[in-house]
């Protein structure tokens, strides 16, 4: 796995993403733009075709009816579907961490006071573009963890493997505590993306993790929440 890459889930993508495909929104945003003016050329012509032919009153209402139909399609592609996927981009992906004896843990344990790696994983369910993902922990300042930098394990050698704010422009922390990865990079439904952080445990305790995506509509939390434990 690598930080900023991904891995195609074939499952997942069925059952996530019906009707995506790997080449993105970009694609379908055509697809509707196209579709929807085939649609709006189809009913005009029926409608001119109704006004300007003499019908019997059943099949005027065939025409009226096939009309209303290409109508409801257009409403649906361009006002519908458009809706429903900024309200899926609220939860765009699934979370976990990696290790700990599974592969997909939404709980971690981990001792305190001590540096540590930990690898967290998002299983895209709608494809989009990310200009910043942020992670941080719940709790108190002080007491929290701290995450510290980016260590991507499946690199062997290379600049890549580690990153942390003094080291990489795009990498931040703000004044909460938040780690950033400001870096714009477009994630396809069905794959998973990994990303490896080396934090710094301090006291005992129970932390909920945050993580949040920034996209073109506004701020994605994953599906279901984490929780890193840190005991003695």
């Amino acid at each position: 796995m690598s930080a900023f890459g991904g891995k195609a889930d074939s499952l997942s993508g069925r059952t996530l993403c019906p009707l995506m495909t790997q080449s993105g929104h970009a694609y379908v945003n055509f697809t509707y733009v196209s579709v929807a003016q085939l649609l709006s050329i189809l009913a005009l012509a029926v409608a001119d075709g109704i006004s300007v032919t003499t019908m019997t009153t059943d099949l005027q209402w065939v025409g009226w009816a096939l009309s209303g139909t290409i109508i409801i399609l257009i409403v649906g592609i361009q006002i519908v579907r458009p809706i429903v996927r900024h309200l899926r981009l609220k939860r765009p992906f699934l979370a976990y961490f990696r290790g700990g004896g599974s592969d997909k843990n939404r709980e971690l344990t981990v001792p305190a006071n001590s540096p540590e790696h930990i690898q967290i994983s998002r299983l895209i369910s709608v494809t989009h573009d990310e200009h910043d993902l942020i992670v941080g922990f719940d709790g108190e300042v002080g007491k929290r963890p701290d995450i510290v930098g980016t260590e991507n394990k499946f690199i062997a050698l290379g600049l890549a493997r580690t990153a942390d704010p003094m080291t990489r422009e795009s990498h931040y922390i703000d004044d909460r505590g938040n780690y950033h990865i400001k870096e714009k990079r477009s994630l396809v439904c069905g794959h998973t993306y990994t990303t490896g952080y080396k934090i710094e445990t301090k006291a005992p305790g129970r932390y909920p993790v945050k993580i949040l995506t920034v996209t073109d509509t506004g701020e994605g939390r994953a599906s279901k929440p984490l929780l890193l434990i840190v005991t003695t």
